[in-house]
């Protein structure tokens, strides 16, 4: 088992995701980034966080493209994998997370930063508890 979430890792949150919505989540066609799909079918799209600790990053570019996109009428979705003996799965919306966006940490780069905090089938920001994701499932490490 690698200790880093990886490519394999995201693979199965993704094929998770697509079972739990009815989705077929894919890379966004115009944007370049591999944490944020998009399904057509749905109208909705999803950013993943994975990790193996409680500390997540975001660029202040990527910040601004999530602010855009939960300002249209797409469905938007901030999904966490936290990485440990399996994989557990937590989603909540992302607008409360954008929407919050200066609680968070902001580094001398303007990058956002945040911790989460697991309380049983609940994640919540430690620098927005506004924000509540819940478990929608789990899948092996491999």
């Amino acid at each position: 088992m690698s200790t880093r979430f990886n490519t394999s890792d995201r693979q199965q949150v993704i094929d998770l995701l697509n079972r739990h919505f009815d989705a077929n989540f894919v890379r966004f066609p115009t944007l370049n980034y591999r944490k944020l799909l998009w399904d057509e079918k749905n109208d909705a799209f999803v950013v993943i966080f994975g990790g193996v600790g409680g500390w997540h990053g975001i660029d202040e570019e990527f910040m601004d493209t999530l602010t855009l996109l939960s300002q249209s009428k797409s469905t938007g979705y901030i999904v966490l994998a936290e990485k440990a003996a399996v994989l557990d799965v937590f989603v909540g919306p992302l607008n409360v997370f954008v929407k919050e966006k200066d609680s968070l940490i902001r580094n001398q780069d303007g990058d956002y930063q945040f911790h989460h905090e697991r309380h049983g089938d609940i994640v919540i920001l430690k620098e927005n508890s506004n924000l509540e994701l819940e478990l929608i499932g789990n899948v092996a490490v491999e």
